[in-house]
């Protein structure tokens, strides 16, 4: 059931991906991949409250697994809990110092105001120990776009975008992107790409819908 749910997620149905883990989760309530798979479709659905709920359920039953821990810190990272998401993932590399999800993850963390320069040395070096990892490729491009470095976040974005053509944040990112450089018609592209792609999907068309008009 959960390699299914991912599979759905990664084509964007996450309410069918949802639905899927809800019932796997009515047989088996103490699934902790089934936890950890439901608490990232939340995430993709922005609804971190639910996603740290079922990543703390996961924790409670693999307290030593990193995948609760990091998924955990995610959610908290959107909810600002800074600090308590910097613990995690800390405890989460005392455990295994090359885990690459908690270090691109603490990149994030870092790349508050003041700490671009260190979040940006994680991020490099992650990136040449793996150069395939789009999440890596789309946080260095924030990184690099909060420094006001826009062409270099610009190249850095398509390099993630081409890894994951999915991925809807680095879509909308890429949007923005264009707008701050003055390029109405790619903009335009980027969401047309992404109203193209997840043709039929309510929830994401919706999510872009709402983007659009906020940064329109």
């Amino acid at each position: 059931h959960v390699s299914r749910a991912r599979a759905f997620a990664a084509l964007g149905r996450r309410g069918r991906a949802l639905r899927i883990l809800n019932k796997a989760l009515e047989f088996q309530s103490d699934s902790a991949a089934a936890l950890i798979a439901r608490g990232d479709t939340h995430l993709e659905m922005n609804d971190t409250v639910a996603a740290l709920r079922d990543f703390q359920a996961a924790h409670e039953l693999e307290p030593t697994a990193d995948a609760p821990a990091i998924g955990m810190a995610i959610a908290m990272l959107h909810m600002d809990r800074v600090e308590a998401a910097e613990k995690l993932l800390f405890g989460v590399l005392g455990r295994h110092p090359r885990n690459t999800e908690a270090r691109v993850q603490l990149s994030s963390a870092f790349s508050r105001p003041g700490g671009h320069d260190e979040a940006l040395s994680m991020l490099d070096a992650v990136l040449k120990e793996g150069a395939d990892h789009a999440v890596a490729h789309e946080f260095r491009a924030r990184t690099l776009w909060s420094r006001k470095d826009t062409s270099a976040a610009l190249e850095t974005l398509m390099r993630a975008i081409a890894l994951d053509p999915m991925s809807v944040s680095a879509g909308l990112m890429l949007a923005s992107l264009a707008r701050q450089l003055g390029d109405p018609t790619a903009e335009s592209s980027a969401y047309d790409r992404l109203l193209q792609l997840y043709r039929g999907e309510v929830e994401i068309l919706n999510q872009v819908a709402i983007y659009m008009s906020e940064h329109g």
